[in-house]
């Protein structure tokens, strides 16, 4: 019986090819359309899900007035990390400095590869949950040592033991690995960290970078937090809404500076 359904309906095609040919390519670009949107929806729902933290971990924005014209960026100045560990410590787990992302070069042997990575403060593999293949979590404490993803490892190193060996970065700092962790998924806003050098070397690197501990103005960082336990996020924020405000000078001051926590979740 079911092949007899199956003799009709093949008659039908053949009969009738130009509306068939309609209604199967119809429902072709239907079904298509459909899975496409519902891959986008689960991909948006997982964002940032590899962080175990998630939930408590925030990025610092903040709003300036230009001419009358409002603006809104996560470019941060230096003096504000001591400012909040100094008078808003008890609202944070972690406070973390870290710079934009990056390319430098990293050089094994014959193997020299660009890839990106960030400088971070010591801590931030612990906020962020990075899952530790090899060595040691806190990898960030000495200024001269590097911590590697799972495929910049294999890739620099092959079958050799990264951890404990000593590459070139930008064919002029020595630069000790002290860790390898798992890659970051791409569903993620830390998904090209192919490297963490420590803040302590970045801070060394350039003449810029070492004057800007004490400039309100040079808005050239990043800033992440991760909130303390029982602190909510509305909390937090009406905490340090004008700490930059109230501990900068008048030149900084005449552009209405306030600060928000946005989650990372």
């Amino acid at each position: 019986m079911i092949r007899n359904y199956f003799k009709i309906a093949w008659r039908n095609l053949r009969k009738n090819k130009v509306y068939s040919f309609i209604n199967i390519f119809g429902l072709a670009i239907g079904m298509a359309v459909t899975i496409t949107i519902g891959l986008w929806v689960n991909d948006e729902l997982s964002y940032n899900d590899y962080f175990k933290n998630k939930a408590s971990i925030a990025q610092m924005f903040q709003t300036q007035t230009f001419n009358g014209n409002k603006g809104t960026g996560t470019a941060i100045p230096r003096p504000l990390e001591m400012e909040l560990r100094e008078n808003y410590n008890d609202y944070f787990k972690h406070i973390i400095m870290s710079s934009w992302n990056f390319s430098n070069y990293l050089e094994y042997k014959d193997t020299n590869l660009s890839k990106e990575g960030s400088s971070m403060q010591e801590g931030a593999v612990d906020m962020l949950g990075l899952n530790i293949i090899k060595g040691v979590k806190d990898g960030l404490k000495e200024p001269n040592s590097i911590m590697l993803s799972a495929s910049m490892a294999k890739a620099l190193f092959g079958q050799e033991e990264p951890v404990g060996k000593t590459i070139k970065l930008n064919s002029q700092y020595d630069m000790n690995v002290t860790a390898v962790y798992e890659d970051v998924p791409s569903n993620n806003s830390f998904s090209d960290l192919y490297y963490i050098t420590p803040w302590k070397h970045y801070i060394t690197t350039q003449q810029w970078i070492a004057n800007s501990e004490t400039q309100w103005g040079n808005n050239s960082f990043q800033l992440f937090l991760q909130l303390a336990n029982n602190v909510t996020l509305e909390q937090a924020n009406e905490a340090i809404k004008l700490a930059k405000y109230k501990a900068a000078g008048d030149e900084i001051k005449q552009f209405d500076p306030t600060l928000q926590l946005v989650p990372m979740g």
